[in-house]
């Protein structure tokens, strides 16, 4: 074979051979070129297969920061004329102040929160106002700006009914709480007008939000509303569209049958893919529209003028300060002031007094009563849970939040501390393991990224697995945040805990809020700082059983003796002093005075009008039991940890006080008479002495009445429990055991010792 071809290439003209020649050169040149581009590529892919390899926990493309813009507002129900006035006025200065956006993915979002709070929420909303909303939110004045309206709901069922859905159907998207519905909008219409009903069409195929139909269905209850799923597509018509479509569905599914109400829940709209968000609270929906849950928590209202109070704490913030802080607060709140700016500089704090600062200011509704921390100084330990429950924390240049305080508290109790901050953590709807590394800089914080929306959270260990299974999945762990040094305000910023503005000063902190007028400043006097050491004296859980040991004890003295005597006035000054004590520290209000005073009331009534032992007297001592117990703690029962804990302390003074007065009364009976310096202060009575005064005997001092012991008689006067009975034809001085026998009872003498006779009725 090769032989012939070697044949046939000679028989080949010279020209040929130099074709080919030529040929096999560019051939070698572009397979040798094939090889090099080859060799490239593989280099080129190697490498960034090596690179990340050296990053397994990144994901292949960087995920977003948090730098979306958002805000909320809250939409009043019902939506009347001029609350959609004032609605859109806030919606239009809100956009206004964000930055414009031409992608979808980059523009700021305006979460219409409609203020449900229960299943007929937005009955009663004005048609014409709901309107003037729904245009609005589609003009072209807000194609920069995502809309969204969020219907919320606490720990109970709510719905938006009435014609507010139709401010709800006009925003570019719809959220809802877990246990949110959303329909009956002809709630307030007897019947549906042809109008009406074009009127929500018209809006409705504007956004598409919900498709037309199923918005129809809510509005009219006349037609029927159906889902139909059929090869290509899933619909949604009323029973005059359904013979159409009928004949090529796989499935038809009844949403609601003629004459009843559409209402859909959010579980029934996130199965129909209708809405993309179901949102526990409004950080989970902060974290889900990648925005700061700082900007999310509290609502705007640009048109609120507030009254505001500032104080700049003390460099060490103890049980003192904080229980004079918190009563002034109340106190400005009463006068009308909305608005509490609190420093935290250079401070540190007792661990009691920064828990009860933060319980307080948690247990603030933010929508009435907004609290904002400015952090300009070095923040220590225990302070910084206290500054990190406001409603927005502030940090200045110097600020730093959390620096390490002294020595970590023993492991038990920082298991206490932990349940606690967990619990006021969750109602401020912020992260735990934030505010529980500033107590515990040891703790291990990671920073988590949302594999969705890209935001970030911090959190140990502890709160990733108490996330659901699917929740914890969305989160991708990142970076250890080393919290030795404290936080700082970029990263207070990259968590989402703090506010984008760094504040030179609190000018710049008070410029952030519309103010009615400059902040009243809160600082205590020496004479207030001297009246609140006093009033913890007196809370001292050994003081507190002495005041009331002592007023009792003075209150039985008086009662032996009657009469308005040295001994009631100072038992109730004692009182006094418990109750005025209590109410200082923030423990005993009206309620446990008022309490008080009826049981005593009751016990009073028991023993001087009805005689006995029943149900006066029982519920009047339960009565002044259970308000000298209250009056001792901040919480009715006990329903945590610290509840528990704070009981004993609170049982200790009333019982042992009750303890000490059934002791002081035996004392009083049997032990002081006999005493040798008491026994001058105390008559006794006189023993019978013959002659003392020659032949005619003392006659008190012989006065012997045993003989009556037993005898019948009927009274003669009242005996309250005093007064006079004829016994065996003789009229005598005689005293019950506290009972009251009306004039003319029959009554038995139980005890005649000298003169002293002791009757009760028959």
């Amino acid at each position: 074979m090769f032989r012939s071809q070697n044949r046939l290439s000679q028989s080949w003209p010279s020209q040929n051979r130099l074709g080919l020649s030529r040929r096999v050169k560019a051939s070698t040149f572009a397979l040798l070129a094939s090889f090099f581009l080859l060799f490239a590529f593989s280099s080129v892919f190697v490498s960034s297969l090596r690179a990340q390899e050296e990053q397994p926990d990144r994901p292949a493309e960087e995920e977003p920061e948090i730098n979306r813009s958002g805000r909320l507002l809250k939409v009043p129900l019902p939506l009347t004329g001029t609350a959609a006035a004032e609605t859109i006025q806030q919606i239009r200065s809100v956009a206004s102040q964000m930055p414009a956006a031409v992608a979808a993915e980059d523009r700021a979002i305006i979460v219409l929160e409609f203020d449900a709070e229960d299943e007929s929420s937005g009955r009663g909303s004005d048609l014409g106002a709901c309107i003037s909303v729904a245009e609005f939110l589609v003009s072209p004045e807000l194609k920069s700006v995502r809309t969204v309206a969020y219907i919320p709901a606490a720990d109970r069922e709510t719905a938006l009914i009435g014609h507010a859905i139709l401010a709800a159907v006009s925003c570019n998207e719809i959220a809802m709480d877990e246990n949110a519905s959303i329909g009956n909008a002809g709630v307030d219409l007897e019947n549906v007008a042809p109008y009406v009903r074009e009127v929500y069409r018209g809006i409705a195929s504007q956004r598409l939000t919900l498709p037309v139909p199923m918005v129809l269905g809510m509005l009219d209850s006349s037609q029927a509303l159906y889902r139909v799923t059929t090869n290509t597509q899933t619909v949604y018509v009323d029973e005059t569209e359904l013979p159409k479509i009928e004949p090529d569905a796989i499935e038809t599914k009844t949403l609601s049958s003629k004459g009843e109400v559409t209402l859909l829940s959010s579980k029934q709209l996130s199965d129909f893919r209708l809405i993309a968000n179901r949102s526990s609270s409004r950080t989970d929906l902060a974290r889900r529209y990648n925005i700061s849950p700082t900007l999310m928590n509290t609502a705007v209202d640009n048109q609120r003028q507030w009254q505001a109070i500032e104080s700049v704490l003390p460099e060490l913030l103890d049980s003192g300060s904080v229980s004079w802080l918190v009563r002034s607060i109340k106190q400005e709140f009463s006068g009308g002031a909305d608005l509490v700016f609190l420093e935290f500089g250079d401070i540190r704090a007792t661990e009691d007094a920064a828990l009860d600062l933060a319980e307080f200011l948690v247990s603030l509704d933010s929508e009435k009563q907004r609290t904002i921390a400015y952090v300009s100084g070095d923040c220590k330990g225990f302070a910084g849970v206290a500054a990190l429950c406001c409603d927005d924390v502030v940090f200045g240049s110097k600020g730093k939040l959390g620096l390490p305080d002294g020595d970590l508290p023993d492991p038990e109790r920082l298991k206490t501390v932990q349940r606690f901050i967990k619990s006021i953590a969750e109602q401020k709807e912020k992260d735990w393991s934030v505010m529980m590394a500033v107590v515990n800089p040891r703790m291990a914080i990671r920073q988590y990224r949302s594999k969705e929306s890209g935001a970030k959270r911090l959190m140990g260990q502890g709160e990733l697995d108490e996330l659901p299974a699917d929740e914890a999945a969305k989160w991708v762990a990142g970076d250890k945040f080393d919290l030795s040094k404290g936080i700082s305000i970029d990263q207070a910023r990259d968590a989402g805990i703090a506010s984008d503005t760094e504040a030179a000063s609190r000018d710049v902190v008070f410029s952030m809020y519309p103010l009615k007028s400059p902040p009243n400043s809160l600082q205590p006097t020496a004479t207030d700082r001297w009246i609140e050491e006093f009033a913890m004296f007196l809370t001292n859980p050994v003081v507190s059983m002495m005041l009331i040991f002592g007023a009792f004890i003075c209150f039985m003295n008086e009662l032996s003796a009657p009469g308005l005597g040295g001994f009631g006035f100072l038992g109730v000054l004692l009182l006094a002093a418990f109750f005025w004590s209590q109410n200082l520290e923030g423990n005993a209000e009206w309620f446990e005075i008022l309490l008080f005073v009826i049981g005593v009331a009751f016990v009073i009534v028991e023993i001087l009008v009805t005689p006995g032992f029943g149900l006066f007297g029982i519920g009047g001592i339960a009565m002044v039991l259970v308000s000298l117990i209250l009056a001792s703690q901040n919480f009715v029962l006990p329903s945590s940890d610290e509840d528990f804990a704070q009981l004993p302390k609170s049982l200790l003074p009333i019982f042992g006080a009750f303890a000490g007065i059934g002791v002081g009364a035996i004392v009083l009976r049997k032990v002081l008479p006999h005493a040798p310096f008491f026994r001058r202060l105390i008559l006794d009575t006189p023993e019978k002495q013959d002659g003392i005064f020659g032949d005619e005997p003392d006659r008190e001092a012989v006065a012997d009445w045993s003989h009556l012991l037993e005898q019948k008689g009927t009274a003669v006067t009242r005996l309250m429990p005093s007064g006079k009975a004829r016994i065996a034809g003789k009229v005598y001085d005689v005293i019950t055991d506290g009972q009251v026998v009306q004039k003319g009872e029959s009554v038995l003498v139980t005890e005649a010792v000298a003169n002293r006779v002791v009757v009760k009725k028959i």
